[in-house]
């Protein structure tokens, strides 16, 4: 299936022109030590994994099946990696600290190249266990109903691109993991920041908090989260968002948030019957899977702007 799938050596080709200006910011990079095997990994070859079990779903074990065959079209100095599957196993779930600084950096220069980074949009997905029997999943509530498994807190930029992703089990809260976004991307723009979200981000403290980390809430409020009325708050932070969302200035933001459905549509997509698949239990390998489904969706809407025709319907 993946030797066969003509945009995937496209896709990982332009990829592999956005880490070598990233390696290219840094000489003499560090690199990784498999365990098991006295060899040495580039960094950069786990991100170019992370895309294509994110396009593809595949497991780690099958994956090292793939590249020890030879059925994946990576660049030509990676060819002669084969890792075992331990060696995926810690270096893709970015337990390594070369690798999670070099994924960082590569998210980082892909937003520099496509702009947006200085609205940010918030918001979260639930995302069905792929059975019953998954002792770590939790029962949840959206909008549409109940559901059982976890979810998928997104950070997304006003281009569209994803930078960021957390899971957590259902019955989490949306709100748990706001800050825990605003503070990620203050670190990885590090200027001030327009936060967009729904209304289940309002909060007092909530608000506060992001003021202190300068960034300024752009959040509908929410009518049912206490009895101060959003129409004509009492409390100094919801007023001064009930003010933000008045101003006939701000009218575009609201257009921008609609972008987050498309990453949301994307990670459906990679869903076999709205369900996870079955190797991938618990929040830990949820949030691997989030990470794999954004570095695909990252490299195929910057592959769709390199070119005039999309790949795989995103548009």
């Amino acid at each position: 299936m993946i030797h066969t799938f003509s945009g995937l050596k496209e896709i990982l080709g332009l990829a592999d022109k956005v880490i070598q200006s990233v390696q290219s910011e840094k000489r003499g990079r560090k690199r990784l030590v498999g365990p098991g095997r006295k060899r040495e990994y580039d960094p950069a070859f786990f991100v170019l994994l992370m895309i294509v079990k994110g396009l593809f779903g595949v497991s780690n074990n099958r994956l090292a099946r793939l590249l020890n065959r030879g059925d994946i079209p990576l660049p030509e100095r990676y060819r002669s990696y084969k890792p075992t599957r331990k060696t995926l196993d810690r270096n893709l779930c970015l337990s390594c600290k070369e690798v999670r600084s070099f994924w960082e950096r590569f998210v980082k220069a892909l937003v520099s190249l496509v702009g947006g980074g200085g609205i940010v949009i918030v918001d979260s997905t639930s995302i069905e266990a792929s059975t019953r029997r998954d002792r770590y999943a939790r029962s949840g509530r959206t909008t549409v109903g109940w559901f059982f498994g976890y979810k998928g807190h997104i950070l997304i930029v006003a281009s569209g691109f994803p930078v960021a992703s957390f899971a957590s089990t259902g019955n989490v809260h949306d709100s748990r993991f706001l800050l825990k976004m605003a503070a990620k991307a203050r670190r990885m723009f590090r200027r001030r920041i327009y936060l967009l979200g729904d209304g289940a981000y309002d909060g007092e403290e909530l608000f506060m908090g992001l003021v202190q980390m300068d960034v300024e809430p752009f959040v509908a409020l929410n009518p049912h989260r206490s009895k101060d009325s959003p129409y004509t708050p009492r409390t100094p932070m919801r007023r001064r968002v009930a003010e933000s969302l008045a101003n006939p200035f701000n009218e575009p933001l609201k257009a921008i948030r609609r972008r987050v459905e498309q990453f949301n549509a994307f990670l459906k997509g990679f869903l076999r019957a709205g369900k996870l698949p079955w190797w991938v239990r618990g929040v830990r390998r949820t949030g691997e899977f989030l990470r794999n489904a954004m570095a695909a969706a990252l490299a195929v809407m910057f592959t769709n702007m390199w070119n005039a025709n999309p790949l795989m319907g995103w548009n």
